[in-house]
């Protein structure tokens, strides 16, 4: 895995899959998560719970579902 996630914080981590597509393994991205969130001051087991189901959802979704209508035609009408 390279450190370049590792870095990240969650919200980025979760755009990065969604605009460029699953490049880890769930279990690689669920330590990530794991990581990000025990080093969080302050973040409850019940944020994990909602990143992680979060991540199960994007990570099973339809890739054409995820996408909007303008990213088909890259923006033009």
């Amino acid at each position: 895995m390279e450190y370049s996630v590792v870095v990240l914080c969650v919200q980025e981590i979760v755009k990065v899959i969604v605009n460029t597509g699953q490049q880890f393994t769930e279990q690689q991205y669920v330590t990530v998560l794991s990581l990000s969130h025990r080093s969080e001051y302050g973040s409850t087991d019940a944020e994990l719970e909602s990143r992680l189901a979060k991540l199960n959802a994007i990570l099973t979704a339809d890739p054409a579902s995820t996408q909007t209508p303008a990213s088909h035609t890259n923006g033009l009408p």
